[in-house]
């Protein structure tokens, strides 16, 4: 068998044995628990699956021992006799290993080390390529048509992400002060300054050789110059650490997947989870600290095909909008794919089972059809995860699943990729030059994706590095998440695409404070260059301050607010009641604090200023037209929902519905999910044949219609060409 990602019409497909295959395929713990799931799927032609194996490594003198492999080969195939699978497997070292070898283990700073492989250990670096590419041969030579990919995973929860203190490691302090680490740091550090007279000149230091380089000790890791924000010259051996952070681990991604590439002669995909750039942000210490910050650089990685990580956690129940954790058009502009692991929590699972459990068939119904809509938009793969070994034993289920795949088949006849008007937009380096912990990440990253998911119409979702290499064009709303550092040139060139495209940009909060190019700490900071960006002139705030805002009424941005007109992160998710009963979120995370440093006002008589902070009543949000384009500068945290619609209205976006329901639409199909119940009105941009995709009843001829939805409820609509 021979499996390939083929680039059609702009958009990467799964190509089996020269055939394009609709992406949708089953996860579960074990094949014998998965035997009455499958007797469920096959009727309905759903012959994907993700299958767990081990990665035999037997003591030194020992054999490789296939016996659990092949049985659990075995079993899938009694199962399913037409399967394919993506075996996902464990590329760490058994636990008689890491025994024997406790050097090769991650060091914290309290000196205890957890329970997973340390990234830079060589041992296990020279050693799993040989059990892989054992393992691989044995697959290949026994299962090879039944094998149509791999799935090499470590760390935690499998996820090529580092332990986190919320749930392994309490107050351990900070991570990576084993010795291998500090030996690949310094190694990186020489391929990056290549001489040790670069590397002092940008770090203002006088080593006499590369090995003299430490990991930073705590104490400079958790110290910031500027508040929230890391100063990129005075900081920069703290910056560059945690660059290397991500590199690690992406350095060993490379690794175990050229071996498992090598290994089956390049006939097979490799699947990897990374680049959780949104989620991560919600965790504890911080996203620059679990090392998922290096995905633009290895996306073109020859070696790995498709990237992928579960539905995000936050606003995932039912009248949610079951974000993803990626960018997810990034990948699909590089010739790769993301897949989306929909592991909902279904009204067959316990009870308590929490993150988003919904209660009844009819809300799983309706939550499988939202999180299917949010990754076929984005011409996404994805399977369905069952963690307790019944979650989709349904008939129901696997009907509503068959009726959505059809939709996958049409697309792959005549596939095109996702086209916005609106493209958000996330920055890796940015996120290497914030302070530890989760007052920007947080608000900014993870939980505004339920505001921008009830904007009216669905955004792409890219990495900055593209927008800056010019790939996202044409867009007439750019939303910048945290462009908080940009170069003389980046910022030329930001602005070079903008008035190209004629676009509005809205910024969030310090858009290029940062000049990481600049040769002094005094030039590589401060509020002149976020008003060089944005053409708006702000200054900044004193000392510590809150970042809740206050929108000013009457003006065509805060158009249909409630009467309180507060904008602050808390108020944003109370808005949608998403915090679980049993996983309450803000047990997962330290408290953001309430006053926060760095924050900036507005001081321009000739900007349009929409909002105020609450404490003092300096301008903080504000809009100006420059030289063809329109930038919108919000200097707290985070946006409503409806004031982000308004700004996309004012923009000439073309917006499906009103602000507050989930609405997913790549112009050949819609959904909408009703975050409250009622008369829902559709506005689509041309007249069109529109028919419900699951029943294929014709809704309407026109260019709107109206459903009556309960809360929660997603209903799926085929639209003709002329909706294009």
């Amino acid at each position: 068998m021979k499996t390939a990602l083929e680039m059609r019409n702009g958009v990467p497909s799964l190509v089996i044995d020269g055939e394009p295959v609709a992406p949708m395929m089953v996860w579960g713990r074990s094949n014998s628990a998965l035997s009455c799931t499958a007797e469920l799927m096959q009727p309905r032609e759903f012959h994907l699956y993700t299958t767990p194996l081990p990665l035999p490594w037997p003591q030194p003198g020992d054999d490789h021992d296939f016996g659990a492999v092949d049985a659990e080969m075995g079993a899938l195939l009694a199962n399913d006799p037409q399967a394919l699978t993506m075996p996902r497997i464990t590329v760490e070292p058994p636990a008689w290993w890491k025994e024997q070898h406790p050097e090769e283990m991650p060091v914290w700073e309290n000196g205890k080390s957890d329970q997973f492989i340390s990234v830079t250990s060589e041992r296990w670096l020279q050693e799993a390529p040989t059990h892989i590419h054992t393992l691989v041969t044995h697959l290949e030579s026994r299962w090879n048509e039944h094998v149509f990919a791999y799935h090499p995973s470590a760390l935690n929860s499998a996820e090529w992400y580092y332990a986190s203190t919320i749930w392994q490691c309490g107050d351990w302090g900070l991570r990576n002060y084993e010795a291998s680490f500090a030996r690949g740091y310094q190694r990186w550090l020489e391929e990056q300054y290549e001489t040790l007279d670069e590397l002092n000149r940008a770090w203002k230091t006088a080593y006499r050789a590369f090995a003299q380089v430490q990991v930073p000790p705590p104490e400079q890791r958790r110290r910031t110059d500027h508040g929230l924000l890391r100063n990129p010259v005075a900081e920069r051996p703290v910056i560059d650490f945690t660059v290397y952070q991500s590199v690690a681990i992406t350095d060993a991604i490379r690794i175990m997947a050229r071996t498992f590439k090598d290994a089956c002669d390049w006939r097979k995909l490799v699947y990897i989870f990374y680049g959780y750039t949104f989620e991560l942000a919600g965790l504890q210490e911080g996203i620059s600290q679990f090392g998922h910050l290096d995905l633009d650089a290895v996306l073109d990685d020859p070696a790995i095909d498709v990237w992928c990580g579960p539905s995000g956690y936050v606003d995932r129940r039912t009248g949610g909008s079951g974000p993803i954790m990626a960018p997810a058009e990034s990948c699909n502009a590089r010739s790769r794919v993301w897949c989306n692991e929909d592991d909902l929590r279904t009204h067959l699972s316990k009870p308590d089972t929490g993150w988003g459990r919904v209660a009844t068939e009819e809300e799983t119904l309706w939550a499988h059809q939202r999180n299917f809509m949010a990754s076929y938009v984005r011409r996404s793969q994805m399977w369905f995860m069952d963690q307790g070994g019944n979650w989709l034993e349904s008939e129901a289920i696997w009907d509503n699943l068959a009726a959505l795949k059809d939709l996958y088949r049409e697309l792959l006849e005549n596939p095109t990729p996702l086209r916005s008007d609106v493209a958000v937009v996330v920055d890796e380096p940015s996120l290497c030059q914030v302070a530890y912990g989760i007052e920007l990440g947080l608000p900014l990253l993870y939980d505004l994706r339920t505001e921008i998911n009830r904007m009216g119409t669905t955004p792409e979702l890219w990495l900055q590095a593209d927008y800056l290499r010019g790939k996202v064009k044409g867009k007439k709303l750019v939303i910048f998440l945290n462009a908080f550092s940009l170069t003389a040139q980046e910022r030329g060139t930001v602005t070079d695409h903008l008035q190209r495209d004629g676009a509005t940009a809205l910024w969030f909060y310090a858009p290029g404070v940062l000049a990481p190019d600049a040769d002094s700490p005094g030039d590589a900071y401060g509020a002149r260059h976020i008003s060089e960006l944005t053409g708006i002139h702000v200054v900044e705030r004193d000392g510590d301050r809150s970042p809740a805002m206050r929108c000013t009424r009457d003006h065509p941005f805060c158009a249909n607010l409630p009467d309180r007109m507060l904008v602050e992160p808390d108020d944003i998710i109370a808005n949608w009641g998403e915090r679980d009963e049993k996983f309450q979120f803000r047990q997962m995370t330290y408290p953001p604090r309430k006053k926060l440093r760095p924050l900036f006002a507005v001081q321009d008589p000739d900007a349009d200023v929409f909002g105020h902070y609450a404490d003092t009543g300096e301008a903080a949000m504000a809009a100006r037209e420059t030289a063809g384009a329109c930038h919108v500068f919000v200097g707290g945290l985070t946006l409503p929902a409806q004031v982000l619609a308004n700004i996309a209205r004012e923009a000439s976006v073309h917006l499906y519905c009103e602000a507050g329901d989930v609405l997913y639409t790549d112009g050949h199909a819609l959904s909408i999910t009703a975050c409250t119940a009622g008369r829902k009105s559709i506005s689509l941009p041309a007249s069109s044949t529109v028919s419900d995709a699951l029943t294929g009843e014709l809704i309407t001829c026109g260019e709107s219609f109206t459903v009556e939805l309960r809360f929660g409820e997603t209903r799926v609509f085929r639209l003709g060409s002329s909706a294009m």
